[in-house]
């Protein structure tokens, strides 16, 4: 059994996201993963300043830095939730410095797609949508539910996010309607036509409902996140799990042990 402390480095440390990863990292994690680097490329007032002032925690002594002093830092994961230009830099940096990467970021294209999937052959890669336990049960369940619904069947998802969120649909509701197409594929030789309605709204951290409608009735299964700290303590987990893997492209499904 591993019992080596993880060495966590965290991006957008400024961000909505990544201020909830230190704070859980800090608070939850002190057995089994450490934070040694915070990365701030947007907030440049801040590089240098101690995370602990900014972020009013009782003890860290961790400076911000820059995207340019990451090759001094000390870690082996580092946990990426910003957008895709930034993260495919990040990509770059962690290939060519052998470190292991855990990336939350959302609104890949194609091209970025297959970037991170070459990449996972030389290191280590966690790719999600979302980091809950909650979603990653649910799309156990609707591939169950695909495999019994029939051809007659509709289908439709609605998701609602906070009015701060740049990507529509969201990753999460991508990520089930290809869930769902690929288990109907299997199957039926065909793909459905499932529209994605995406409500943007408040502070809503996150709801995903899928209806599978029948003659005469209809199943509605829904995921409600309460708060955002489920998605960072998801992702700390897939960082603490990822250190054990050399290579490889790996989902929160495998982390969780989900089949």
């Amino acid at each position: 059994m591993n019992n080596k402390i993880i060495k966590i480095a965290i991006s957008g440390a400024l961000g909505r996201m990544g201020r909830i990863l230190i704070k859980q990292l800090i608070n939850n994690y002190n057995s089994k993963a450490i934070l040694t680097t915070v990365i701030s490329s947007r907030n440049k007032k801040y590089i240098g300043k101690d995370i602990r002032n900014i972020l009013k925690l009782d003890s860290t002594n961790i400076n911000i830095c820059s995207d340019f002093e990451l090759s001094k830092k000390n870690f082996d994961v580092l946990i990426d939730f910003t957008h895709p230009k930034k993260t495919m830099e990040y990509i770059d940096f962690c290939k060519k410095n052998k470190k292991k990467i855990v990336i939350g970021t959302t609104g890949f294209n194609k091209k970025e797609e297959l970037k991170i999937k070459n990449v996972s052959k030389e290191i280590g890669v966690v790719l999600s949508s979302n980091f809950s336990t909650g979603i990653n049960i649910l799309i156990k369940i609707i591939k169950d539910i695909t495999k019994i619904i029939g051809k007659k069947s509709e289908v439709k998802i609605i998701e609602y996010h906070h009015n701060k969120k740049i990507d529509s649909p969201s990753g999460t509701a991508l990520t089930l309607k290809k869930v769902i197409n690929e288990t109907f594929y299997k199957k039926y030789q065909e793909i459905k036509n499932i529209d994605i309605s995406s409500i943007r709204m408040g502070d809503i951290s996150g709801e995903h409902s899928i209806f599978f409608s029948f003659l005469g009735e209809y199943l509605e299964i829904t995921h409600k996140s309460i708060n955002r700290k489920i998605f960072a303590n998801g992702a700390i987990d897939a960082a603490i799990w990822l250190q054990s893997k050399k290579t490889g492209l790996f989902n929160m499904q495998e982390v969780l042990d989900i089949k």
